[in-house]
């Protein structure tokens, strides 16, 4: 069981453990650490895999030296807005049907134009989407459509947890502890496999770090969204969160 302030009550021995995703079990699809070098392979500076610490095995890689993103050594992971990205195969699991939650720590460097993806699926078919969508200059979520519209993103490092929950519920996205985005649906699509920094098929980079991510297939109870997010403000610094009521 949880305290709500990113740790957790061990119930055999009472003690106190920190949190960390894998208390999600088998709803944890994926979970990837900047701050755990050990899950990181360079190619010189940059990565070449980035590790799944879940026991899913959905490790992120990029093949093409040019196109590797700058590991900055125990914080983040960085990409250009030019060529970088990061990728996935399909999940290990089988496509993941709705309800799902991203979680996300990352820093919009914003030198990009056009529409810049910060997570993706990897093809068109199965995609929940978080990008900065130019025209509207607005965070925007999409399971299929229609677009869901938050705030213009800043260049600071935020906690974002993003929801798909179609048909039964709206389609979320919190900045902080704050509701950004609350709308009946972005749509009703699945999701496979993960791509970050860029879109599925290789374009609409985007210039932007990411120092934490994990993906859930289901939703988080309020009470779990605040235990998440007082996790990644303790460990990350220049992050903050504020609960949730």
């Amino acid at each position: 069981m949880s305290i709500g302030i990113g740790i957790a009550i061990s119930p055999v021995f009472g003690g106190v453990a920190p949190f960390t995703p894998l208390i999600f079990g088998d709803d944890l699809i994926a979970w990837y650490d900047a701050t755990d070098a050990s899950s990181i392979t360079l190619n010189g500076a940059d990565v070449s895999q980035w590790d799944d610490l879940s026991v899913s095995g959905n490790h992120l890689v990029q093949a093409t030296a040019a196109d590797q993103p700058l590991y900055n050594t125990g914080v983040s992971i960085e990409f250009d807005g030019v060529s970088e990205n990061l990728q996935s195969s399909n999940f290990t699991q089988g496509v993941q049907a709705q309800p799902n939650t991203l979680v996300i720590v990352l820093k919009d460097s914003r030198t990009t134009t056009g529409n810049s993806y910060y997570f993706d699926g990897n093809d068109t078919t199965n995609r929940h989407i978080f990008l900065w969508e130019q025209s509207s200059n607005r965070k925007t979520i999409w399971a299929g459509g229609p677009n869901a519209y938050g705030s213009a993103p800043d260049t600071s490092f935020h906690i974002f947890i993003a929801e798909w929950d179609d048909p039964s519920g709206a389609s979320k996205l919190y900045e902080d502890g704050a509701l950004d985005i609350n709308t009946s649906s972005s749509g009703s699509k699945s999701t496979d496999g993960i791509t970050l920094g860029g879109r599925y098929d290789g374009t609409q980079f985007n210039n932007v770090e990411i120092k934490e991510a994990f993906f859930v297939n289901r939703l988080l109870t309020t009470a779990e969204k605040n235990q998440v997010g007082n996790y990644l403000a303790g460990k990350h610094s220049g992050t903050t969160w504020t609960d949730i009521p």
